[in-house]
């Protein structure tokens, strides 16, 4: 299964003292290629990582997408003509390019190719809430 991570999950994964640090860790290293950041997320995480958990964990976090640590899904002009129309389509829900801070789970419209039968984007709530349940 492809897991498309946003910010918190990544923020999670790397900082120790995140409350889901342990339980995001654990399933990261389980299937590390499954997970897939979509690239509007990596200056946001850069900036949070460097801000509130410390410089070399951005630069760490900077190194890891170098060296392909993380799959990073760069998207295509087909991707952005389908996101346009699913914003046109759903034009009361405001969807944008990515979900905004509030909205719960769901596709972003950026990510709609990654269909295998599970849920394509997770927040850390909901990875260590998935992670609990495939333990028990």
């Amino acid at each position: 299964m492809t897991v498309v991570v946003d910010t918190g999950g990544i923020i999670a994964l790397v900082d120790a003292d995140d409350a889901h640090h342990h339980t995001i860790r654990a399933m990261y290293e389980a299937d590390p290629r499954a997970w897939v950041l979509l690239w509007v997320i990596l200056p946001e995480v850069d900036y949070l990582l460097a801000r509130h958990v410390g410089a070399g964990a951005a630069a760490a976090f900077r190194h890891d997408l170098a060296v392909g640590a993380f799959r990073v899904e760069w998207g295509t002009d087909a991707d952005l003509a389908r996101a346009h129309a699913l914003c046109a389509q759903y034009d009361a829900l405001t969807l944008g390019l990515v979900l905004r801070d509030g909205d719960r789970g769901g596709r972003t419209p950026l990510c709609p190719r990654y269909r295998d039968g599970g849920p394509a984007r997770f927040r850390r709530r909901q990875l260590a809430a998935r992670h609990a349940a495939a333990a028990a």
